[in-house]
Parts: structure tokens; sequence; C-alpha cells
């Protein structure tokens, strides 16, 4: 009597492995495909173009990475933030650009152009020390205010032209001249709550 066996069952098939395919580059380096994964390397071994999950990085590990279009223009575009960092890793960049904000964060800035505008509907300057040298500065402006804890004019030739009302509030006035001081007026008044002195060697009325 012959004993009854169990029937084998299929094992289950190993997951396939993804295929690979490895190109060698002519000089060293070589280019591999691996299911979503394409790489470049160089001679050495290293990544120098990888794409993988939609991201795509391109590295030079001992040289310069160089961007150029002789007969036509370089576009950036992003859906998001763009971002540029120079030296070692840092925690934030030095440039980042978003779609409201474009903020530079450096040690030094230099700017030079022909000419330059600036357009902003509010701006703020904040800083220790300004240093401005042009040959003329004009500025046009409804309303004009400056809050100082001192301030000190120099000039050569100094002149001021106000159409209507000119008004000095200060706790003390002192005016220093060296020759003449001459003041010409439609009516003069003069009025002091205390006493008024005047002192010259000659004092000529009329």
């Amino acid at each position: 009597m012959k004993r009854a066996t169990k029937p084998r069952t299929a094992s289950p098939a190993s997951p396939a492995r993804k295929a690979e395919i490895l190109v060698p580059i002519e000089g060293g380096g070589s280019v591999a495909v691996r299911g979503d994964t394409a790489e470049i390397r160089d001679a050495g071994g290293r990544v120098v173009v990888r794409f993988a999950g939609g991201t795509a990085e391109i590295a030079a590990p001992d040289g310069d990475l160089v961007l150029s279009a002789p007969r036509g223009k370089v576009v950036i575009q992003s859906g998001d933030d763009i971002t540029l960092a120079a030296g070692p890793a840092r925690e934030a960049p030095q440039v980042r650009v978003g779609r409201e904000t474009l903020a530079i964060d450096a040690e030094q800035i230099e700017a030079k152009t022909a000419a330059g505008r600036l357009v902003a509907e509010q701006a703020s300057v904040l800083a220790r020390r300004i240093t401005t040298t042009a040959t003329t500065i004009s500025h046009t402006a409804e309303r004009f205010e400056l809050t100082a804890q001192q301030l000190v004019e120099h000039a050569r030739d100094a002149f001021r032209t106000v159409t209507e009302l000119s008004q000095t509030r200060a706790g003390r006035v002192r005016t220093l001249v060296d020759d003449l001081y001459a003041l010409y007026t439609k009516r003069t008044s003069l009025q002091s709550t205390e006493e008024t002195s005047v002192d010259g060697s000659k004092v000529l009325l009329g």
C-alpha cells in the first residue's frame, strides 16, 4: 500500500532584481541606470550627475561647475524657493529667492552700475553707520522728518528758502558770526519776558 504524499507547493518567486545598465565612458567613468535612478560617475567613481525619484543633482567634486549659453540665455525656474550658498556648509544660504521674498545674508555686498533705481511701497534701512559721497543729492518729499541725538553740519555756503513759516524751537540758541551779521525784514518784533541787553562799542539806531 502506497503512502500518501503531500502535493508539493510552488515556492514563492523571489522578487526580480532591477535590471542595471552600465556603460563605460572612454577615458574613465561610467553611466549607470538602475530602475528609476541614473548616475554618471567620473574616473574616481564619484557621482557627478544623479537623477533619482524626480530629483536631479549635478556636482563637480574637484573643479568648477559652469553653466554656459554663448548664444542664448540661462533660465532657472523653480516652483518653490531658490537658494544659493557658497563656502562651507551653512545653516542658512547666503541668497534665498522666494515667491514674495528675496533674502541676502553676507558680510559685504557690492554693486556697481551706471544707473540704479529702487521702487518700493515702504523701505527701511538699519545700520550702525551710513556714509554717502555724491556730487549732488536731491530729496523730494511731502514731509521730511529728522530725529537725532546730535546734528552737525559743515558747509561753505548754505542757502534755505521757505515760502511760508520757518520756526525754530530750542532750549537755547547761540549764533556765532566772525564778520557781518545782517538781518533784512519788512517788520521786526523782539520780545523778552525778562531782560534784553545790547552790548557793542557803538550802537546806531535810525
